[in-house]
């Protein structure tokens, strides 16, 4: 309930996905009449017993899992309709900011109030396939591909790096032909142009604490960019423009740290581009970096509670 009060936007970094959940802040009177006409929408569940799971008898019906917790005083969660827009499945039609974030938008009830929030997961672009997938363009050799050996221009000549995903052990070094003043903003135009296919703007989110989780803590922690590391309790709070600006100094070789993180080029810069380029975030916007919030970490279990919401 606190973090609902304050204004609090998610953003969770994982393997596979990433995902981004708020209260958008809207000031657009339009898109609030419509995004109201929309939850109203939205009838609750029917009472009935704890059932924690979906009904696989009733496979038809359209139903979100009914927690009772009285104690935590959490009420009865509302069920989000699908949202019909004309010609979704036309890739020539460009969405507006509004359809985008009507589509996103969930109802549901707790600490007696009504809750909205935006939240959207986007699959593919994690970190770990981020980098499978970028590097295995910049590589363009079906040999090498296939021999699991990948080059790229975010990664510093004479390092070496090896990264694990979906039981594959890649190895990764860096294109010849890159040298250290240009491969920062060579490896960014390939970021922005990976990033740039599907993340969008997110709506009010520049209005919002902006707190950041799971990849985005452990780039920061190899970075050197975290207060205190040995509190894994803490918030360490920086503007945008810091990652970039690390980035630019890990991308040319300025640090010590490119031989035990042969990666943080690469992780540093994509962590930017999502925020900016995915996100519509200015370089000024502060992030508060942390790994949990009070004694619990986040992570994997943020998606699943809003999952079951």
């Amino acid at each position: 309930e606190q973090f609902y009060a304050s204004r609090i936007a998610a953003l969770d970094l994982g393997g596979g996905s990433t995902q981004i959940t708020y209260n958008p802040s809207l000031s657009n009177t339009s898109l609030a009449e419509k995004l109201n006409l929309l939850l109203k929408a939205q009838q609750p569940i029917e009472p009935g017993e704890i059932n924690a799971f979906r009904d696989l008898v009733n496979k038809r019906k359209k139903q979100l899992p009914r927690i009772d917790v009285n104690q935590a005083d959490l009420e009865e969660i509302k069920p989000a309709k699908v949202v019909k827009i004309p010609d979704i499945l036309n890739e020539n039609k460009k969405l507006s900011e509004e359809e985008i974030l009507m589509t996103h938008m969930h109802q549901f009830r707790m600490f007696r109030r009504d809750i909205k929030l935006y939240s959207r997961s986007y699959l593919g672009y994690g970190l770990m396939i981020a980098r499978q997938k970028i590097f295995i363009n910049e590589t363009n050799d079906k040999q090498l591909i296939e021999s699991h050996q990948l080059k790229s221009r975010c990664f510093l000549n004479d390092i070496i790096g090896k990264f694990k995903f979906q039981e594959v052990v890649w190895t990764v070094q860096s294109h010849e032909d890159v040298n250290g003043d240009e491969r920062f903003y060579s490896c960014m135009s390939l970021i922005d142009s990976y990033v740039g296919l599907n993340v969008k703007t997110a709506v009010g989110l520049d209005q919002m604490s902006i707190y950041v989780f799971s990849y985005f803590y452990d780039i920061a922690n190899d970075a050197g960019l975290l207060s205190s590391e040995d509190d894994p309790s803490s918030i360490t709070i920086i503007p945008i423009r810091v990652l970039k600006q690390t980035a630019k100094n890990v991308c040319r070789g300025r640090t010590t740290t490119s031989k035990e993180h042969p990666f943080l080029c690469f992780d540093l810069t994509y962590i930017y581009s999502l925020l900016t380029k995915g996100y519509g975030l200015s370089e000024d916007i502060l992030i508060h970096i942390c790994k949990k919030i009070q004694q619990f970490e986040v992570a994997w279990s943020l998606g699943l509670a809003l999952k079951l919401l």
